[in-house]
């Protein structure tokens, strides 16, 4: 019996709508769409950086036998395989965006294929773009996306299957319905939605009959994870149907902003509402064209709609931070400190990785006049609570110190967050290879192999490992452990200066914490640590002194009668005495009183060290 919804060939076909009715020439249309495509791989490859979404996902993925098996306990848990490959892959940005792309490509020719809307196209077009905006998001999963192809997929398979005999329409259907179920729930649910509404608008069958074949298709749907729950899976049945939603979230700490979830609460809704305009519109309008005036219209709100989902979805803010966060853990110093702004500014993960750039660039002690401004001395280092966020970033941060012992605690740390990621296990294996524990570092190297991304650089250090003369050619590696503190002292988060002179007692020679600590001196105002600091470990400083340090350590001998034979004995030019005996006679001018003079200070010694201390240390 003919099916006014079916037909499998011809012009309904999924590639007889590509071409036209000649199938000599691609329509006009299909060059739009692939161009809007392409368009959308270079806003993924160069906009949005999926290497920064590889990074704040941290996804966990291995060629082991053992990972598989252990995702196969989940239903869906193959889906999940896919898409911490996919995800992993996105270190290398250009991959990364040719697979956002194809993923959105692939979801609109779906939705259209399913749909055959001409009239309403807006239809079409309003879940895919609403689609490719919360692919842009870091805390999107794009399992979800792979979900609801198969959803769609598996409901193309069953509409184009024709058979004589009911029955074994029935049995077809019933194994369909669990395939898709083992490769994800809500997949299914949405297959289950997709045939239901396409039984209940075929007008060439009995009402009874559609009413009954919808019916088991929703039966069978409940049952077969009630059975696989007792049977083969432990997850429970409200978890396995929500695990691939767009609205579910496995933790708390993924629960993305409460407008990212409308926006896949309105990709949910909108994807449903069109396949309902769809089954159920008059038969009159299902070949109709739309005319200019309609086709102008559903333009202009399909461009609003691009505008708004990407400019709702793409945070900003967030995008900067992770732009930050991702160039300081690769080393690109000179990038992360293009990003400094007014916003960036106010963040204290932001000013973290400023401040490690600024050191990377030698231009700590340079850039006072920038750090005053919006560094206190407890920023160099993250606040406890902002640590457990981001534990990979600190441990980055105490790797680059030598302080590998704390580096590998907030790996740990990391371990927790994460997961086994292989940034996460990098940064544990070169700890562990650092103190001389070989054995751990063999294991974390051991497994860094089963992941195909990172294997290479595994191989590199397990060659070390059963080579150790290849160790000693490790010349960063050598540098860290000569830094690493031999012994053991109690670590102090209120007073991370305490932990600086730790580490120099035992090696003078860390130029880091050096100058991380003479910059913590000079910020809490102290010239008399400062000055302390810097002659006990003279060995460290630079020739000539920077003009920072030398004004600190004026403003220190200052009220030493001998000020002058001093300054010269550590080195100090007479020119920032000189300057020092104007700066101060101009306050003696005026009795001492700094409000009265303040303007003329400002004016003339702004940029000095004993400018800020007026400040920095109130009389």
């Amino acid at each position: 019996m003919k099916r006014t919804n079916g037909g499998s060939g011809g012009e309904n076909s999924f590639f007889g709508r590509i071409v036209d009715s000649k199938g000599s020439r691609f329509r006009i249309r299909f060059w739009i769409e692939i161009g809007l495509s392409i368009g959308l791989f270079f806003y993924y490859w160069l906009g949005i950086h999926p290497e920064y979404i590889q990074f704040a996902r941290q996804p966990v993925f291995f060629l082991d036998k053992n990972f598989f098996l252990g995702l196969l306990q989940l239903p869906g848990g193959l889906l999940d395989y896919v898409a911490a490959f996919l995800t992993e892959s996105f270190q290398f940005g250009i991959l990364g965006a040719a697979i956002l792309a194809i993923l959105t490509f692939v979801f609109y020719f779906l939705l259209k294929s399913i749909l055959r809307l001409k009239t309403w196209w807006i239809a079409l077009l309003f879940p895919t773009i609403i689609l490719a905006a919360l692919q842009t998001d870091p805390n999107y999963n794009i399992v979800k996306t792979l979900a609801l192809i198969v959803g769609m997929l598996a409901f193309l398979t069953y509409r184009s299957m024709r058979f004589v005999r009911k029955w074994l329409k029935a049995g077809v259907v019933v194994a369909l319905m669990v395939a898709v179920y083992m490769l994800s729930p809500f997949a299914l649910l949405l297959f289950v939605f997709l045939s239901v509404m396409h039984e209940l608008s075929d007008k060439s069958e009995p009402l009874a009959a559609r009413f009954l074949l919808s019916g088991i298709c929703i039966l069978i749907a409940l049952m077969i994870p009630w059975i696989t729950q007792a049977e083969i899976f432990l997850e429970s049945v409200q978890i396995a149907f929500l695990r691939h939603s767009p609205l579910w979230v496995s933790d708390l700490s993924d629960i993305p902003p409460l407008g990212k979830t409308y926006f896949e609460l309105i990709l949910t809704l909108s994807l449903l509402t069109s396949a309902g305009i769809f089954f159920f519109r008059p038969e009159d309008q299902r070949k109709a064209k739309p005319s200019l005036r309609v086709s102008s219209i559903q333009g202009g709100i399909a461009l609003a709609a691009l505008l708004v989902s990407f400019w709702q979805v793409v945070d900003r803010n967030e995008r900067e931070l992770l732009s930050i966060r991702y160039a300081g853990h690769m080393g690109e110093w000179d990038r992360t400190l293009s990003y400094i702004n007014r916003n960036s500014s106010k963040d204290l993960l932001a000013l973290f990785h400023f401040v490690r750039a600024y050191y990377h660039t030698d231009r700590l002690s340079t850039e006072f006049q920038w750090l005053k401004q919006n560094v206190g001395p407890r920023d160099f280092f993250l606040k406890s609570s902002i640590c457990y966020e981001y534990p990979l970033d600190y441990s980055d941060f105490l790797y680059e110190l030598g302080a590998i012992n704390e580096s590998k605690h907030w790996a740990f740390e990391a371990l927790t967050h994460y997961g086994e990621s292989a940034e996460v296990l990098k940064r544990l294996a070169l700890a562990h290879l650092i103190e001389g524990n070989f054995s751990a570092a063999h294991e974390f190297l051991s497994r860094l192999r089963q992941n195909p991304f990172s294997s290479s650089w595994a191989d590199h250090y397990l060659a070390c490992i059963d080579h150790p003369i290849n160790l000693r050619e490790e010349g960063e590696l050598q540098r860290l452990h000569s830094l690493m503190p031999k012994s053991d002292f109690v670590v102090n988060e209120n007073r991370p200066d305490a932990d600086l002179r730790s580490m120099l007692n035992q090696f003078p020679r860390n130029d880091m914490a050096y100058q991380y600590l003479l910059m913590h001196d000079l910020l809490s105002g102290n010239v008399n640590f400062f000055t302390n600091d810097y002659l006990q470990l003279r060995m460290n400083a630079k020739v000539p002194i920077p003009r920072l340090y030398e004004e600190a350590l004026v403003a220190f001998l200052s009220s030493n009668p001998s000020m002058d034979t001093l300054a010269s004995r550590i080195g100090i030019q007479k020119e920032t005495v000189d300057r020092f005996k104007a700066f101060y006679g101009l306050i003696a001018a005026h009795h001492g009183d700094i409000e009265s003079v303040y303007p003329e200070l400002s004016q003339a010694y702004g940029d000095t060290y004993w400018f800020y201390l007026l400040r920095a240390v109130p009389n």
